[in-house]
């Protein structure tokens, strides 16, 4: 799955016949999302699915780290939503889970090293550029 993802062409010179991993994985996909569909209900099963995968993408750049931080993401919301359910009973537990996992997203996406906030962040000083043409830029701004 990760090469047939990854580097498709790579993979096609593999194999003997692509398309069948692809339609596979297609019903793998479909099947999670029609138990997902029955059990939270449309929005909140593309939230569950969507949301911790995005969340890692901003902490990871390896398709390995991404695969377990959102795991560990989507675990760890669905865990803390339960609990929030569970503490707070008129609080319904999809939506809890979800809002938790959007947590997540807000943070991960301001806060991760390959977020949104890396802009704000003054960048580290690269070894490649020397020091004086750095103070030069500093001085014009």
């Amino acid at each position: 799955m990760i090469v047939s993802t990854c580097d498709p062409v790579f993979f096609e010179t593999q194999t003997r016949r692509p398309w069948l991993v692809d339609q596979g994985f297609m019903l793998l996909l479909v099947l999670n999302l029609l138990a997902a569909f029955k059990t939270l209900g449309t929005l909140m099963a593309v939230g569950l699915m969507i949301l911790p995968a995005t969340a890692a993408r901003y902490w990871a750049s390896t398709i390995t780290g991404q695969l377990v931080l959102g795991f560990v993401f989507a675990l760890s919301s669905c865990w803390i939503g339960l609990t929030l359910s569970y503490l707070f009973p008129d609080t319904p537990s999809g939506p809890a889970i979800v809002l938790v996992a959007g947590g997540f997203f807000l943070f991960s996406a301001i806060f991760g090293p390959l977020g949104f906030g890396r802009r704000m962040r003054k960048p580290s000083v690269s070894k490649d550029i020397p020091i004086a043409q750095i103070q030069q830029e500093e001085r014009a701004q």
